[in-house]
């Protein structure tokens, strides 16, 4: 009887069915013949420049002003509260 159509490789081999890949077959309604072949080439180039410029420029000023009041003498105290009469 012959190999298996599947174990016949090349032009000799028959398609599986006659609408598949036959080029005499024309399929019913106009149907396209075996599976849709289509090329589609997409080519996207993408640039991309990031310049980014930072300055940080941070002043800090800290004036401290402390007043220093010298206090009264121990004795001049305790003689306004009355401690030394």
């Amino acid at each position: 009887m012959g190999p298996p159509p599947s174990a016949i490789h090349g032009r000799g081999r028959l398609p599986r069915h006659p609408c598949r890949g036959a080029h005499c077959a024309e399929p019913p309604l106009g149907r396209p013949t075996g599976q849709i072949k289509s090329k589609i080439k997409i080519k996207v180039k993408v640039k991309v420049k990031v310049k980014v410029k930072v300055k940080v420029k941070v002043k800090v000023k800290v004036k401290v002003k402390v007043k220093v009041k010298r206090s009264q003498p121990r004795f001049t105290r305790q003689l306004l509260r009355g401690v030394c009469l």
